[in-house]
């Protein structure tokens, strides 16, 4: 099998990562794995690679006319079997292919989307739809209207061998400078919706137990200056760190607790890094997070939106040493059954086999 998975783009970022795993691993399992985008840094995990110029983000855009005449003839010449497209632009472009070419599609959709009219109204849906969690197959139904009979779920997967520690935790600290207990950290884009600002008020309570704690926010985005402006007007700048530069695989080795307060999630693929790193996580129960964490089985919920209730899931895994290596342990269980990048291509696979089967039936 041949298969064409398509992505705006592969810069660091949660579809560039499922892109990179998901291709591995359907190569692992014999699939013969093609991507397409305009490029990125994540591209030097990619076999194969196919630059296109995606530079729009508007999907009647003339500039996708180049891009699209690039894939008829990849796909054509390449003897494609089915593409898989993970963006509405490349869900778009899947569309026009399948016109031009009759190749089946399969479109994954990895989050939230506003549930304009427009969007409802032209779904871009494909054969069949790939939901990362049971929220999102939820969203999709109940706010864009699309078939429940069309969508399956297929929880994203991380490389767990990939992200296993590789260093003791305290010369990772010591080689980041950021040496102190606890450290406390997010991984994530500075986005309203991760709710670094809860996170850094629960630690600012969390210090009054542990005054030798640090918090590491790992990130880039819009809300860098009001976290700046929150941590200043705290007076936490020699507590709390933000690291732009700096992997998230280097973060993660160093920290004792990973917190993830989103108010929305489409699924959580720094949890799994995080878990897989061995570092016990709290999290808000939202979106994809519920597929993911098992209430004090292989994480710690916080039910309360308040930085109180935060700060007591932090403190609760600090102070029951025995319950936290509990938790941790029971991850990497859960991770190797249900979360590794061979489960998802698994998973996956039966997807594309459906689709190919329903095609010769016809």
């Amino acid at each position: 099998m041949k298969v064409l998975l398509l992505a705006n783009h592969l810069r660091p970022g949660g579809i560039a990562t499922y892109i990179v795993n998901l291709g591995q691993g359907l190569e692992r399992k014999g699939v013969e794995v093609i991507v397409a985008s305009r490029g990125g840094e994540e591209t030097k995990r990619i076999k194969t690679h196919f630059f296109i110029p995606l530079k729009t983000k508007f999907i009647f855009s003339p500039r996708l006319s180049m891009s699209y005449l690039q894939l008829r003839s990849l796909v054509q010449e390449k003897k494609i079997d089915l593409v898989h497209a993970n963006t509405r632009i490349t869900q778009f472009l899947a569309f026009l292919l399948n016109k031009s070419t009759g190749i089946k599609r399969v479109c994954g959709f990895h989050g939230f989307y506003r549930p304009h009219f427009f969007r409802r109204l032209i779904k871009l849906g494909g054969d069949l739809n790939i939901a990362v969690s049971e929220e999102v197959k939820r969203h999709l139904v109940a706010d864009l209207g699309f078939n429940p009979a069309s969508i399956r779920v297929v929880p994203s997967g991380i490389d767990i061998e990939r992200w296993a520690r590789k260093e003791d935790k305290a010369l990772a600290q010591k080689r980041l400078g950021l040496e102190g207990y606890p450290l406390v950290g997010i991984v994530a884009r500075l986005a309203p919706e991760k709710q670094h600002l809860l996170l850094i008020e629960a630690f600012s309570l969390l210090l009054s137990a542990y005054p030798g704690a640090k918090l590491v926010i790992a990130g880039r985005g819009r809300e860098e200056e009001k976290i700046r402006r929150e941590i200043k007007k705290r007076s936490l700048k020699d507590k709390v760190y933000i690291l732009s530069d700096i992997s998230a695989e280097d973060v993660l080795e160093s920290l004792d607790i990973f917190v993830l307060p989103s108010l929305k999630e489409g699924f959580g693929l720094s949890v799994l890094e995080a878990q897989a790193k061995g570092v016990a996580v709290v999290c808000s129960c939202v979106g994809g997070l519920k597929d993911i964490v098992r209430q004090r089985e292989n994480g710690v919920f916080f039910y309360e939106n308040h930085p109180q209730a935060l700060k007591d899931a932090i403190l609760e895994l600090l102070q029951n040493k025995d319950f936290c290596e509990k938790i941790k342990a029971k991850a990497k269980v859960i991770l190797k059954e249900r979360f590794s990048h061979l489960k998802m291509a698994e998973l996956t696979l039966s997807v594309y086999n459906e689709i190919l089967a329903k095609q010769e039936g016809s």
